[in-house]
Parts: structure tokens; C-alpha cells; sequence
């Protein structure tokens, strides 16, 4: 059970992460009514893949990445582009997390300190707890996302309380002309969770 708990506390936390950066810039210009159903499209899409990559490592019989999974059942082309596919994304959202996070710091403890120097320490801050036993970590995140989800509580709540519904728009008067690619490619990072499916074989 305890090891149930920490895997749904992975998932869930890959999902969560630079999504909460990425999709109130991203969606906040579609009004309600586009951004609900552009949501359940994406929700349904990771949803579908994420079957899909299950099956594939089930038919595997080991949990591989997709690089791995690429090799596997395609060959050595498919390993490549897999691979790169992935580090590619690792990359993209690596640079999200230390600048976002950097940035929150900075605000947060208003720091006069260039945001360079505070990304710095947020790496290595991370570095030295990754490098702390695996079970260890595993609690540390299960500490983090609790806390996470106390505070998106407490400002649901707060917010709720301070929202004035008549000026909240069920469609933005130009909705039709903001670029939808942007939009899906902004809400798409939901899909970094993925990558931790093989190591819950």
C-alpha cells in the first residue's frame, strides 16, 4: 500500500508541476467554455497514451523508456528518435522548473539577488536531495505534494471568495484567432509524467 501511495504521489506531481506554470498563461485568453474542452481533450489524449505505454511495457514484460520501447518493437531508428524525444522534453522542462522556481523565490522572499544566482542554489539545493537514499527522497515527496495540495486548497479557497463571475468571459471575444497549436504545445507538458511508468513495473 505504501508503495502504491508514493507511485500516485509521482504521478500525480509530474503532472501537476510545470502545468501550473504553463496553463493559466496558456489558457487565461480562451475564456471558459474553450479552455474546459480543450482540457479534457488533453486529459483524454495523456490518458490514451499513457495506456498505450503501459501495454507496451506489459507486453515488454521489463520496464523500459520509450527509447528502450522504441528498440524493442521497432528497432534502432525508433531507440534514436525516442531518446531524443525525450531528452529533448527533459531539457524544455528542466529550464521551465529552475526559472519558474527561481523566480517564485525571488518574489517570494523579495531578494535583490540576480535570478542566475538564486537558479544556482535552486540546482544544487535539488542535486544534494536526489542524491539522499531512494526511500528517503520518495518521502520527501510525499511531504512536498501534500503541502502542495494544502495550499492550492487554502487558495481555492481564498480565490473563490474574490472572484466576481459576471467579468469572467465563457468565451474571449477573439478566442477564434488565438492560435490553438500554441495553446495545445503550452498544455501538452502534461505528458512528462510518462516518462516515470517504466520504473513502476
Amino acid at each position: 500500500m505504501q508503495k502504491l501511495i508514493g507511485s500516485i504521489l509521482l504521478i500525480s506531481g509530474t503532472c501537476i508541476g510545470s502545468g501550473m506554470i504553463a496553463l493559466p498563461m496558456v489558457l487565461a485568453k480562451l475564456g471558459i467554455i474553450p479552455s474546459i474542452i480543450l482540457m479534457f481533450i488533453i486529459w483524454f489524449i495523456m490518458y490514451y497514451t499513457s495506456l498505450i505505454n503501459l501495454e507496451l511495457n506489459l507486453q515488454a514484460g521489463k520496464g523500459l523508456t520509450l527509447g528502450m520501447l522504441g528498440k524493442y518493437f521497432s528497432g534502432h531508428t525508433a531507440q534514436i528518435i525516442g531518446t531524443v524525444s525525450l531528452k529533448l522534453l527533459s531539457y524544455a522542462l528542466l529550464a521551465v522548473f529552475i526559472y519558474g522556481g527561481s523566480l517564485i523565490l525571488q518574489k517570494l522572499l523579495a531578494l535583490d539577488t540576480s535570478i542566475t544566482y538564486i537558479g544556482a542554489w535552486y540546482v544544487i539545493i535539488s542535486i544534494l536531495i536526489l542524491l539522499l537514499p531512494l526511500k528517503l527522497v520518495d518521502y520527501i515527496n510525499r511531504v512536498l505534494f501534500i503541502g502542495l495540495l494544502i495550499i492550492i486548497a487554502i487558495l481555492v479557497i481564498a480565490l473563490v471568495s474574490m472572484i466576481q463571475w459576471d467579468n469572467l468571459p465563457l468565451f474571449s471575444p477573439n478566442y477564434k484567432e488565438i492560435s490553438m497549436g500554441r495553446s495545445n504545445s503550452g498544455s501538452f507538458y502534461f505528458i512528462w509524467f510518462s516518462s516515470n511508468l517504466p520504473y513502476l513495473n
